[in-house]
Order: C-alpha cells, then structure tokens, then sequence
C-alpha cells in the first residue's frame, strides 16, 4: 500500500507522542493513527476528499476535512467522529489549527483574494470571526 504521511509543518506525532498519523491512499483516503508496534491502527476517515488532519494539543482529537469541506473532530481512542458547528458552508477550508484543546481555528477564501479566519469551540459551537486578511 502508498502511506504518504503529512507535510512536515502538520502535527504527525501525537502530543504524547504515542500515536502517529497517517493519510493512506489506496483506493479511497484513509485518516488512521497507529500506536506502538503491534498495536491495532484506528481509522479515522475511510472516504475520499479528507484531508489536512491535525491533532489537538491534548492528544485526545483530530481535526480533519471531509469531503463535503465540513470539519470533523475524531476521538481515536473512542472511534467517535462528530462535525464541528462552523459557518464556513461549501467553502473550503484552508487552515486548520488548535488554539488549545477545545478552540479550533481555521481560515477560507472568500472573493476578491481575501480569507477569513474564525475560531470554534468544538464542545459549545459558538464561532468568532477573528481576522479577515486582504
């Protein structure tokens, strides 16, 4: 099978550093940790279009893309996948990045060449615009 792994800049080591995750590209996309050698792999995402997986700075949640440019916050060690409350809609977002363990930032085009940046509370849904750059 092609592993590709995350750009280096992402969070591919777990915080804790016990889990390591991977974007495997077969016949559709997988979003999958794997923790120590002979340890069972979790898979996150089995579908085509996720992407730009990040974990959350406490080692509990990734943060991903799907397909339909919603984001989905994945729970590894619960299989557990539910979608943030964003206002981002069909655009597609092209940032993600933990604030802190509960607070999830991320950005998208608008018209014009400008992005905006918003951030979410995953556990709450409220949602801030925080910047919108030209």
């Amino acid at each position: 099978p092609y592993l590709k792994t995350y750009a280096t800049h992402r969070n591919l080591w777990s915080p804790t550093s016990n889990d390591i995750l991977l974007d495997c590209n077969i016949d559709k996309t997988q979003i999958i940790t794997l923790g120590a050698p002979g340890s069972e792999k979790t898979v996150l995402a089995n579908d085509s279009g996720c992407w730009d997986a990040v974990w959350s700075p406490d080692g509990k949640s990734v943060a991903y893309v799907d397909k339909m440019n919603d984001i989905q916050i994945a729970m590894p060690k619960t299989n557990k996948v539910s979608r943030a409350n964003t206002t981002s809609g069909l655009r597609t977002p092209i940032y993600l990045s933990w604030m802190d363990s509960q607070s999830l930032a991320y950005g998208y085009y608008m018209g014009g060449g400008h992005v905006n940046f918003h951030l979410v509370d995953t556990r709450s849904g409220k949602e801030d615009e925080i910047a919108q750059v030209p």
